[in-house]
């Protein structure tokens, strides 16, 4: 492998390097979601269904 090969084969990598980090904030930010909502959820009162519960 030649210079200009290895040169072009690292900007390869940054692309994939900042891909992955794009990924890894857009992931971040739908957990961060899903835990608002979880704690949202968890806030609420359950409606009673009026059944009885069933055993386990």
């Amino acid at each position: 492998m030649d210079a200009k090969s290895y040169t072009a084969a690292l900007a390869d990598l940054r692309a994939v390097r900042d891909q992955i980090k794009k990924a890894g904030a857009a992931l971040a930010k739908q957990e961060a979601d899903r835990d608002e909502r979880i704690v949202q959820l968890a806030a609420m009162r359950r409606p009673h269904s009026g059944l009885p519960r069933q055993p386990v």
